[in-house]
């Protein structure tokens, strides 16, 4: 990302298993990175992002809806569309074993001062210099205990 002139912290599950066990949480099927609001409208820089990291990673843009009748209609959300979306799901990974990089838009507070955290023997930011208060406020105070998860083949173990 730093080739593309984007600023990022990792965050969310990326950030837990990087602080647990420094390293990715083992079902995980992503990344979980947070970038600024105003680099969220940089399109050119997220199709860059993806030629540099190839077809192994699918970077994740995540785009807001326009302000105007065309996406904002009751037609989107009629419920005979839903019905037919509901057909497509679960949808399945076009590559078996391609990684998303989910890329958040957040706050310009989470951009303060950061926290070097090691993950995969690689020194990345962590959102806030207090990395303990943020995996509290979204994972609870048990953050660090392991716990039964459901994996995406639907595997249940304790991590």
């Amino acid at each position: 990302m730093n080739q593309v002139g984007i600023e990022y912290r990792i965050a969310y599950g990326t950030l837990l298993g990087a602080v647990r066990s420094q390293t990715s949480i083992p079902y995980t099927e992503d990344v979980d990175v947070v970038i600024h609001k105003a680099d969220n409208d940089r399109y050119a820089s997220f199709w860059l992002m993806q030629q540099i990291l190839g077809p192994r990673y699918f970077v994740a843009w995540k785009t807001k809806p326009a302000r105007d009748n065309s996406l904002e209609s009751d037609t989107l959300f009629d419920s005979k569309i839903l019905k037919e979306m509901e057909k497509l799901l679960p949808v399945k990974p076009i590559e078996p074993q391609q990684c998303l990089v989910d890329m958040y838009p957040s706050p310009e507070e989470w951009f303060g001062k950061s926290t070097q955290v090691t993950t995969n023997n690689r020194q990345y930011p962590g959102v806030s210099d207090n990395v303990d208060a943020f995996l509290r406020r979204f994972y609870g105070d048990d953050y660090m205990e392991m716990r039964p998860e459901i994996h995406s083949n639907g595997d249940s173990t304790v991590h």
